[in-house]
């Protein structure tokens, strides 16, 4: 399966997408020991805290508005 013509767009008219090196592909948690996948846990919690796209889901299922974030010093 390819891009398809079904939208209109043919892959010749798309920007090129650079190529990246070494990227590291998805990686199966259930193949991790426990120490390294509370290490990524807690880097990937720590980076989504930082871009402040942490939502903490509430009880009821409603949205409320969202509490400043109050940052401590380590």
């Amino acid at each position: 399966m390819g891009a398809g013509t079904d939208l209109g767009v043919h892959s010749s008219s798309l920007p090129a997408v650079p190529e990246v090196e070494n990227v590291p592909g998805p990686t199966q948690v259930c193949k991790m020991d426990l120490l390294t996948f509370k290490s990524k846990l807690i880097n990937h919690f720590d980076i989504m805290w930082k871009q402040r796209r942490i939502e903490w889901p509430s009880r009821d299922g409603s949205n409320p508005a969202p509490s400043p974030i109050i940052e401590h010093e380590r």
